[in-house]
């Protein structure tokens, strides 16, 4: 996964992901998952930012007319920058609505925590689109991401554009 943010300090945001869908479905039209990640951020500022993920989601699948994916989630979190080295719970939940077979838009939220953001800072937010190219597993988002307020310091009601691409694949049925 590779994605560009337009913000200060022209950062340069790489991470991989990995997502493990539990294949035996206890409710109908619901999806459990656990997954890993790892992001790793380099700017203008004298360290880099790293970041360790392991989080569980479940996904209920709804058919009304269009249909709309809602998830919650709970998510572990390692952050080190730096001296700073702390890790933490974030909870986030996101909506997706596929409005065409390959086209899905949606929203993203993403609760803070103060050992890993700082006092007083602002939940992340996304909201966009994403398409299923023809290739095989390929997908290409883009959207709007706030600027959090980690620690009271940048300006949070600042989106920015965001783009990415993800690839998934699949090791059998």
């Amino acid at each position: 996964l590779y994605y560009f943010i337009d913000t200060e300090g022209d950062p340069t945001v790489w991470g991989v992901n990995a997502k493990y869908v539990i294949p035996v479905q206890l409710v109908e039209n619901l999806g459990i998952a656990v997954g890993a990640g790892y992001t790793s951020t380099s700017s203008d500022a004298p360290d880099d930012l790293t970041s360790m993920t392991a989080y569980a989601v479940a996904t209920y699948a709804i058919e009304a007319g269009v249909t709309i994916k809602p998830s919650v989630g709970v998510a572990y979190e390692k952050v080190e920058f730096g001296d700073f080295d702390e890790s933490g719970v974030r909870f986030f939940a996101s909506v997706l609505a596929m409005v065409m077979p390959e086209l899905a838009v949606g929203a993203e939220f993403v609760s803070t925590n103060d050992d890993l953001d700082g006092e007083d800072a602002d939940a992340d937010i996304w909201f966009g689109a994403r398409y299923m190219t023809p290739v095989q597993g390929l997908a290409v988002q883009a959207g709007m991401i706030n600027n959090p307020n980690f620690g009271g310091g940048a300006d949070a009601e600042d989106f920015v554009f965001h783009v990415g691409a993800q690839y998934s694949f699949n090791f059998g049925q």
